[in-house]
Protein backbone atom coordinates (compact mmCIF):
# COMPACT_ATOMS: atom_id res chain seq x y z
CA UNK A 1 0.00 0.00 0.00
CA UNK A 2 2.40 2.16 0.90
CA UNK A 3 4.57 1.65 -2.54
CA UNK A 4 1.12 2.67 -4.53
CA UNK A 5 0.52 5.78 -2.71
CA UNK A 6 4.15 6.41 -3.23
CA UNK A 7 4.01 6.18 -7.17
CA UNK A 8 0.59 7.87 -6.93
CA UNK A 9 2.74 11.42 -5.50
CA UNK A 10 5.34 10.47 -7.59
CA UNK A 11 2.87 10.63 -10.76
CA UNK A 12 1.06 14.05 -9.32
CA UNK A 13 4.21 15.68 -9.19
CA UNK A 14 5.38 14.34 -12.44
CA UNK A 15 2.18 15.59 -13.99
CA UNK A 16 2.22 19.20 -12.19
CA UNK A 17 5.91 19.81 -13.27
CA UNK A 18 5.53 18.86 -16.90
CA UNK A 19 2.12 18.87 -17.57
CA UNK A 20 0.45 21.73 -16.08
CA UNK A 21 2.48 24.70 -17.22
CA UNK A 22 3.02 23.74 -20.81
CA UNK A 23 -0.82 23.41 -21.46
CA UNK A 24 -1.06 26.98 -22.61
CA UNK A 25 2.54 26.69 -24.70
CA UNK A 26 1.91 25.47 -28.44
CA UNK A 27 4.90 23.46 -30.36
CA UNK A 28 6.03 24.93 -33.70
CA UNK A 29 7.33 23.14 -36.53
CA UNK A 30 10.81 23.66 -35.17
CA UNK A 31 10.04 21.95 -31.42
CA UNK A 32 10.43 25.12 -29.73
CA UNK A 33 7.32 25.97 -27.42
CA UNK A 34 5.71 28.96 -27.52
CA UNK A 35 2.71 30.61 -25.64
CA UNK A 36 0.06 31.01 -28.66
CA UNK A 37 -3.30 30.47 -30.01
CA UNK A 38 -2.63 27.29 -32.31
CA UNK A 39 0.76 25.76 -34.26
CA UNK A 40 0.36 28.87 -37.01
CA UNK A 41 0.38 31.34 -34.24
CA UNK A 42 3.73 29.48 -32.84
CA UNK A 43 5.74 29.71 -36.21
CA UNK A 44 4.80 32.94 -36.55
CA UNK A 45 6.52 34.06 -33.21
CA UNK A 46 9.07 31.37 -33.61
CA UNK A 47 9.90 33.51 -37.32
CA UNK A 48 10.05 36.69 -34.96
CA UNK A 49 12.73 34.92 -33.09
CA UNK A 50 14.73 33.85 -36.02
CA UNK A 51 14.69 37.77 -36.80
CA UNK A 52 15.57 38.75 -33.57
CA UNK A 53 18.37 36.90 -33.61
CA UNK A 54 19.65 37.75 -37.20
CA UNK A 55 19.47 41.34 -36.58
CA UNK A 56 22.44 40.31 -34.34
CA UNK A 57 24.16 40.01 -37.39
CA UNK A 58 23.87 43.33 -39.01
CA UNK A 59 24.24 45.75 -35.91
CA UNK A 60 27.57 47.30 -34.97
CA UNK A 61 29.46 45.29 -32.47
CA UNK A 62 28.21 46.93 -29.32
CA UNK A 63 24.91 46.58 -30.17
CA UNK A 64 25.60 42.85 -31.42
CA UNK A 65 27.24 41.95 -28.01
CA UNK A 66 24.11 43.55 -26.26
CA UNK A 67 21.36 42.59 -27.94
CA UNK A 68 22.96 38.85 -28.23
CA UNK A 69 23.40 38.94 -24.59
CA UNK A 70 19.75 39.95 -24.20
CA UNK A 71 18.41 37.27 -26.11
CA UNK A 72 20.24 34.64 -24.19
CA UNK A 73 17.16 33.74 -22.03
CA UNK A 74 14.16 35.55 -23.60
CA UNK A 75 10.86 34.02 -23.88
CA UNK A 76 8.54 35.24 -27.20
CA UNK A 77 4.88 34.51 -27.44
CA UNK A 78 2.10 35.64 -28.90
CA UNK A 79 0.14 38.39 -27.09
CA UNK A 80 -3.73 37.76 -25.93
CA UNK A 81 -5.95 39.35 -24.08
CA UNK A 82 -5.34 42.46 -21.84
CA UNK A 83 -5.36 45.75 -23.08
CA UNK A 84 -6.11 45.98 -26.62
CA UNK A 85 -4.17 48.65 -27.50
CA UNK A 86 -1.12 46.77 -26.92
CA UNK A 87 0.79 45.64 -29.88
CA UNK A 88 3.68 44.48 -28.28
CA UNK A 89 5.48 44.28 -25.09
CA UNK A 90 9.77 43.89 -23.81
CA UNK A 91 9.55 42.85 -20.29
CA UNK A 92 13.45 43.74 -18.33
CA UNK A 93 15.24 45.08 -21.46
CA UNK A 94 13.84 41.23 -23.35
CA UNK A 95 13.49 38.80 -20.75
CA UNK A 96 10.05 38.89 -22.32
CA UNK A 97 8.80 39.97 -25.76
CA UNK A 98 5.43 38.78 -26.51
CA UNK A 99 3.64 40.56 -29.74
CA UNK A 100 0.07 40.69 -30.72
CA UNK A 101 -0.78 38.65 -34.03
CA UNK A 102 -4.71 39.12 -33.80
CA UNK A 103 -6.93 41.55 -33.48
CA UNK A 104 -8.81 40.72 -30.46
CA UNK A 105 -12.14 42.59 -31.85
CA UNK A 106 -12.35 41.21 -34.95
CA UNK A 107 -9.61 38.37 -34.59
CA UNK A 108 -8.41 39.49 -38.14
CA UNK A 109 -4.90 38.83 -38.33
CA UNK A 110 -2.48 42.30 -37.42
CA UNK A 111 -0.56 43.56 -40.55
CA UNK A 112 2.94 41.91 -41.10
CA UNK A 113 4.55 45.25 -41.34
CA UNK A 114 3.22 46.13 -37.85
CA UNK A 115 4.29 43.49 -36.26
CA UNK A 116 7.80 43.79 -37.68
CA UNK A 117 7.16 47.55 -36.86
CA UNK A 118 6.55 46.25 -33.17
CA UNK A 119 8.96 43.71 -33.28
CA UNK A 120 11.81 45.80 -34.29
CA UNK A 121 10.56 48.35 -31.68
CA UNK A 122 10.99 46.15 -28.84
CA UNK A 123 14.20 45.23 -29.88
CA UNK A 124 15.21 48.58 -29.70
CA UNK A 125 14.37 48.97 -25.72
CA UNK A 126 16.71 45.95 -25.17
CA UNK A 127 19.50 48.14 -27.19
CA UNK A 128 18.89 50.88 -24.59
CA UNK A 129 19.86 51.52 -20.67
CA UNK A 130 17.19 54.07 -20.12
CA UNK A 131 13.36 52.80 -19.35
CA UNK A 132 10.48 54.57 -21.81
CA UNK A 133 10.75 56.51 -24.85
CA UNK A 134 13.65 58.92 -24.25
CA UNK A 135 15.74 60.54 -26.88
CA UNK A 136 18.61 57.57 -26.84
CA UNK A 137 15.67 54.86 -27.39
CA UNK A 138 13.84 56.57 -30.28
CA UNK A 139 17.61 57.10 -31.92
CA UNK A 140 18.07 53.26 -31.57
CA UNK A 141 14.69 52.44 -32.86
CA UNK A 142 14.86 54.86 -35.99
CA UNK A 143 18.16 52.87 -37.10
CA UNK A 144 16.67 49.42 -35.97
CA UNK A 145 13.69 50.78 -38.03
CA UNK A 146 15.65 50.86 -41.31
CA UNK A 147 15.87 47.02 -41.37
CA UNK A 148 11.90 46.95 -41.64
CA UNK A 149 11.47 45.98 -45.02
CA UNK A 150 14.35 43.61 -45.28
CA UNK A 151 12.62 41.36 -42.12
CA UNK A 152 9.00 41.79 -43.58
CA UNK A 153 10.20 40.32 -46.64
CA UNK A 154 11.44 37.41 -45.22
CA UNK A 155 8.39 37.27 -42.35
CA UNK A 156 5.74 37.21 -45.41
CA UNK A 157 8.02 34.91 -47.38
CA UNK A 158 8.42 32.73 -44.51
CA UNK A 159 5.05 32.63 -43.25
CA UNK A 160 3.28 32.66 -47.27
CA UNK A 161 1.48 35.80 -46.02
Amino acid sequence: MKYILLIAIICLIIFVIKILPCKDFIEADNGNYYRARNKYSANKIDKLREISHDLINKLNKKDSIRLKNRLKNTSFGELMGGNKNIIAYNTDKGREIYIRLYNEKTNAPVDSELIIKALLHELAHSLVDNFGHGEEFENKDNELQKFRNFYLDKYTKKMKI
